[in-house]
């Protein structure tokens, strides 16, 4: 029995919107415009894609620091996309471009989570609780918030365990 190869930087409208972070209906009209690139037999070009939603898509209601985080992570995608084709070609990674930008975004995330936590999620649970109260509230949200760091961190490792040797790329 013959298997299929897939390419992994051809994805469908599905796997678009996961990645965009939109639904596929939105992805769906935005890639009717006559500036949008084409599907091959229902596939898109991942980085192509994902590079067109990033600079079209719209999304009001949004705080600025969210959308530069949502901005971060399409480059990202697209970063990976470029990486994973260098690699599948033989040709040699330097790890600090690997791994660098995902700890910028890990990090990123987790200032944003420790903002939407603080700012927005505790405050309203504080009212008519005593200190002690509030400093264990306190302490839930910190520990939450780290397990969540620690978890971004071990997909980092996860994503790299499979990197070409980069000796002498690094400067090592």
């Amino acid at each position: 029995m013959k298997t299929k190869k897939t390419n992994p930087n051809r994805i469908n409208k599905s796997q678009l919107s996961r990645l965009a972070g939109i639904s596929r209906t939105t992805v769906g009209r935005y890639l009717l415009s006559g500036d949008a690139p084409r599907a091959r037999r229902g596939l898109y070009d991942k980085a192509e894609a994902l590079q067109f939603l990033r600079t079209h898509v719209a999304t009001p209601g949004r705080s600025p620091e969210l959308e530069r985080l949502r901005t971060r992570k399409l480059e990202l995608e697209i970063l990976k996309v470029a990486q994973e084709l260098d690699q599948s070609r033989g040709r040699l990674v330097d790890f600090r471009v690997t791994v660098i930008p995902g700890l910028a975004y890990i990090v990123q995330e987790f200032q944003a989570l420790l903002r939407q936590r603080f700012e927005s999620e505790l405050p309203p649970r504080y009212v008519g609780k005593t200190w002690v109260e509030c400093q264990l509230m306190n302490q839930e949200a910190i520990d939450l918030t780290i397990r969540a760091f620690e978890q971004g961190i071990d997909k980092l490792i996860a994503s790299h365990a499979e990197l070409p040797s980069v000796k002498g790329v690094c400067g090592s």
